[in-house]
């Protein structure tokens, strides 16, 4: 018979389930984000969504994956307000990579009245350091700020402006 506790996974996050809650959605808006990306990748080679997938899940990390985007739409997109705005795009998505990888991937810890909250850097993507900071010792609500905005950001702006561009021949 297990004894109290035993058994049981705890996680500073339990006591901020807020946060918690903002990072699943960081998550979940990064799975979607990706999922448009493939399409671009797809449209971008003139192949179908499979074959892209293909590709996609080759390259290592979101760098060469956006890297690799951004030369197929240098090469290939012949609207400039389109390759344009593509561009931009993707180096604001591969900004907030870096923050989105710090949050999912963060060892979490906090003080004794659960007021300041300490994110270590957890595991380094494949091909980028740059994300790998300082141990960073937050507020609580400061986090919470920090992670609202990542949240806007992937779901309202890098979704809503990545599939509003305009695919065309």
């Amino acid at each position: 018979m297990a004894k109290e506790g035993e058994g049981k996974h705890s996680s500073v996050l339990d006591q901020f389930p807020k946060h918690a809650e903002k990072i699943a959605l960081i998550i979940a808006n990064w799975t979607a984000i990706e999922s448009v990306l493939v399409q671009w990748m797809a449209y971008l080679l003139k192949t179908d969504h499979e074959r892209s997938l293909v590709l996609w899940n080759e390259l290592s990390s979101i760098a060469p994956k956006i890297k690799f985007i951004k030369r197929l739409a240098r090469r290939y997109l012949k609207d400039c307000d389109e390759k344009n705005a593509l561009l931009d795009l993707l180096g604001k998505i591969q900004n907030d990579s870096k923050l989105r990888h710090r949050y999912a991937h963060a060892i979490y810890s906090c003080n004794s009245d659960a007021t300041v909250i300490s994110i270590s850097p957890g595991t380094a993507p494949d091909s980028d350091k740059e994300w790998l900071l300082p141990t960073e010792a937050l507020t609580v609500d400061d986090l919470n700020i920090h992670l609202g905005q990542l949240v806007e950001r992937a779901d309202k702006a890098h979704l809503t402006k990545i599939e509003k561009i305009p695919l065309t021949d």
